[in-house]
């Protein structure tokens, strides 16, 4: 689902608010499902949407010009038609013309036309608005400011036919010409300064086979069929709803009693017991698509918070790659990632995932778990034990605050085995928990110096706005990492076609991870999904959660 892949980019596993929802005692409605989540969306609008929950909602409703799917056999992605029936590449395979469907309507009746899709993308690429998906138009073609000029990158021929211009030929190319689009005849009235506040991102009106109902905030997200809808149809339920329920122990509760149908990111221990128990919940894990780490921020957070963006130097305690390796010796994460997960992940090395199989480096081990080695890569950096048994350099204790989204049990228990570990090498850690969605805000804003975050890989290997070194554009780029090498990686494996030779540069950019260690990565993790055996029609996989929900259906 082209939507969620991107987002993170990117798409965060970042964790929110409340709950209270009681659709589903309808009883003249008894093909609702409800999905319990632990955080609210951020907003509807794709232009500025960065957590899971609304991406996965913007993928139900808002249309596109492609589908994705992806091969686990090779770790490749395939596209087939949506909005477009089909589409050619031409002029060397850096043009791409798109015939659309001519009978695609807006939940409003407004017909769909190739309008749509340019001003879309028009706003994607407008750097006053500020995109987060502004990395998906960096092939364009260019002005001499190198902003994306749309008006020669996307050329209308008619209604229904539209050719997207690249600067070359690459292998993501349907990918970034896949984004959601937007309406035009909305749009277009709506002044770009007052995008952000709009009332449009809590009201979407879109095409796809779901659209929404209603949105109380903090407690649920209520989506219905969409009867216009012909991408692909409307949805077989009535409504799909997103119950928000902070708590995971609550989650749990209500998925086994059957007051919500679904859920993910279940432990281990509750995967086995509900096996064990032979409960009415189907237990499926989705591949490895998602990895854990914990955030160091490699600059002075308070320096760059009172400069507004202007200073950039390292950070006191993680500015140092030796520190931060340090750090990840002194943290045993091999029994981590077996006590809280088991079977169901692996340990990590860096930040590409094992599904990529043609760009993974298998032969890169981990670093094992040493805190002897750990202390002396510290003490050689000039840390020593003061008399209160923390490490000081100067004036600098190594003291620090952690991080955590409230509510968010696993990050809680990774937090305090971590706190144990480090002081055992003398390091001095706190830990807070903060609402879900002030810990994305201060994420952003580069406002921690330590956290634990969990990303859904994109599955376009497309990792720019992840670990870029231009902060404007790398939102995701919370810890700050920057390196002129893994820049001219990332750049030139964006304009490569072929794999074959985009490969040795993404083993070469795991082992400058593996050695400047930006951040702790802890595991990757398939995500244990628990589906109650009245919904039917739901398919676990790579996809994400809600992957071709309009197909399902109930007892």
């Amino acid at each position: 689902m082209k939507y969620i892949y991107r987002l993170l980019l990117v798409s965060l596993v970042i964790f929110l608010i409340i709950s209270g929802c009681t659709e589903r005692t309808d009883p003249d409605r008894p093909d609702i499902v409800i999905i319990g989540i632990p955080g609210d969306a951020d907003t509807f609008n794709p232009l500025f949407a960065t957590g899971i929950t609304a991406s996965q909602i913007i993928d139900m409703v808002y249309p596109s010009l492609v589908h994705s799917d992806f091969d686990l056999e090779d770790g490749t992605i395939s596209y087939h038609p949506s909005l477009s029936k089909s589409w050619e590449h031409h002029n060397d395979n850096k043009h791409i013309t798109f015939d659309l469907r001519t009978d695609a309507v807006w939940e409003d009746g407004t017909p769909i036309t190739a309008r749509d899709v340019f001003v879309t993308y028009k706003l994607y690429g407008n750097p006053e608005i500020g995109s987060v998906r502004q990395d998906a138009l960096e092939n364009f073609l260019k002005n001499a400011d190198g902003t994306p000029d749309i008006e020669q990158s996307i050329e209308i021929t008619d209604d229904s036919t539209i050719t997207f211009k690249f600067e070359s030929a690459y292998t993501g190319q349907l990918f970034d010409a896949g984004l959601p689009i937007l309406p035009a005849h909305i749009f277009e009235t709506i002044p770009g300064e007052e995008l952000r506040t709009h009332p449009v991102n809590r009201q979407p009106v879109g095409a796809g086979p779901f659209k929404l109902r209603s949105w109380t905030p903090q407690q649920s997200v209520v989506l219905e069929s969409n009867d216009l809808s012909v991408l692909p149809h409307p949805a077989t339920l009535s409504r799909l709803i997103f119950q928000v329920i902070p708590d995971y122990q609550s989650r749990i509760s209500q998925l086994e009693s059957g007051e919500i149908d679904m859920m993910d990111d279940i432990t281990v221990e509750d995967a086995e017991r509900m096996e064990r128990r032979r409960t009415s919940v189907n237990i499926t894990p989705m591949p490895e698509r998602r990895y854990y780490f914990v955030g160091w921020n490699n600059i002075d957070t308070e320096a760059y918070a009172d400069s507004e963006g202007q200073t950039i130097q390292p950070h006191p305690l993680f500015g140092d790659p030796d520190v931060r390796t340090a750090l990840t010796l002194a943290i045993n994460r091999a029994e981590m990632t077996n006590a809280f997960f088991g079977d169901y992940a692996r340990e990590a090395v860096g930040p590409i995932p094992p599904v990529f199989r043609w760009a993974y480096d298998e032969t890169l081990e981990p670093l094992p778990y040493d805190p002897r080695r750990a202390s002396q890569l510290l003490e050689n950096a000039g840390w020593e034990v003061d008399d209160s048994g923390i490490l000081r350099n100067g004036n600098t204790r190594f003291s620090f605050t952690m991080m955590i989204p409230s509510g968010d049990h696993l990050r809680s228990m990774m937090a305090s085995t971590i706190q144990q570990q480090l002081r055992e090498i003398n390091i001095e850690m706190n830990i807070e928990q903060v609402e879900g969605a002030v810990f994305l805000q201060n994420l952003m804003r580069k406002s921690y110096d330590a956290w634990i975050v969990g990303f859904m890989f994109p599955l376009e290997l497309q990792i720019d706005n992840l670990w870029g070194s231009d902060f404007n554009t790398a939102y995701f780029n919370f810890v700050s990492f920057q390196d002129e090498r893994v820049d001219e990686i990332l750049a030139r494996t964006r304009v490569l076609y072929d794999t074959d030779e985009a490969a040795p540069l993404w083993m070469e950019l795991q082992r400058i991870f593996h050695q400047k260690q930006p951040a702790t990565f802890l595991c990757w993790v398939s995500n244990i999904v628990g589906v109650h055996e009245r919904v039917k029609g739901k398919t676990v996989d790579i996809h994400g959660l809600t992957h071709r929900a309009w197909e399902w259906y109930t007892d």
